[in-house]
């Protein structure tokens, strides 16, 4: 007999998993887990709070991007010290009375993130810094996105917003903005496959899509000729389900840097048009100054 190196529980040497943990009782590079997370929070400034946190824990074949099995989940509600803002509670519908006394299985929590390779969540910039302020393992865990590390509209669609990306592959769950929900149906998301057949895990993982306001600008070797970064035009929406746009730009030779948002995408991008020529103009002065 030998011990499961996860949880301590004695496995059969014939057993091929655990029965206390579910893990895999040989070890194999094959295999590995991960876990994807959601919150609903109070809010969308820095000082909200969770109010709903859900994670699972999953087995994934490193070769496929195969979700082998779900091996624990936790969903659970917190009271928070502060009220709900009235268009964050119309989005996702958890009122104060639901979450008095509530309080998040801190224990389950950090057992889940404590076996994950990685934590993976759907705008993970958003709820990696709630969920790192209530547990500080997370913050030592790679994140990914699933929302900015896959390339959704390099495959057509028009959205990266999760509800709109489910419903785009039919698997809508119906219940939008609920923590559980949303970690369910992404999961589901994750392993559907890609048009190359292989599944949507295996690009979150390869990080081989780098958005464009993230690539490097092409500098020839010898020669000043940074032009001006321009990144994918977001769709946003507010906790009150108003739609906005933004786009981010980088000049690294002048170290500018701007976003510009706006509540239609023509407007958007005229801006951001008339960024660009007016930086390129600049740059062109310092390239003729530095002659």
């Amino acid at each position: 007999m030998s011990f499961c190196t996860s949880c301590g529980n004695g496995i059969e040497n014939d057993a091929e998993f655990c029965t206390g943990c579910g893990t895999r009782a040989k070890s194999s590079e094959r295999f590995g887990l991960a876990a994807f997370l959601d919150t609903e929070t109070t809010g969308l400034t820095a000082d909200d709070e969770v109010i709903e946190l859900s994670i699972a824990l999953f087995e994934f074949d490193r070769n496929t991007g195969k979700l082998v099995r779900s091996l624990a989940s936790y969903t659970g509600l917190r009271e928070p010290s502060r009220p709900i803002d009235p268009g964050a509670q119309a989005v996702h519908g958890i009122d104060l009375r639901t979450l008095r006394g509530k309080r998040l299985d801190e224990e389950r929590v950090t057992g889940i993130i404590g076996r994950a390779e990685f934590l993976i969540a759907h705008n993970a910039a958003f709820d990696r810094r709630y969920v790192e302020r209530l547990f500080p393992e997370a913050n030592s865990k790679p994140w990914k996105c699933s929302m900015r590390d896959i390339d959704w509209r390099g495959k057509g669609f028009g959205g990266r917003g999760l509800q709109d990306l489910l419903q785009a592959h039919g698997l809508g769950s119906g219940i939008a903005h609920r923590a559980e929900a949303d970690v369910q149906g992404a999961l589901k998301l994750l392993g559907h496959a890609d048009g190359d057949g292989s599944s949507y895990l295996v690009e979150l993982m390869s990080g081989t899509h780098i958005p464009k306001s993230k690539r490097a600008a092409t500098v020839p070797s010898g020669e000043m000729t940074m032009t001006t970064r321009v990144g994918e035009v977001e769709r946003l929406y507010s906790a009150r389900g108003v739609e906005s746009f933004r786009i981010e730009l980088w000049h690294d030779g002048l170290k500018k840097h701007r976003v510009i948002k706006g509540s239609e995408v023509e407007i958007v991008q005229g801006k951001a048009s008339l960024q660009v020529q007016d930086w390129e103009e600049k740059w062109k002065k310092v390239q003729s100054k530095a002659k």
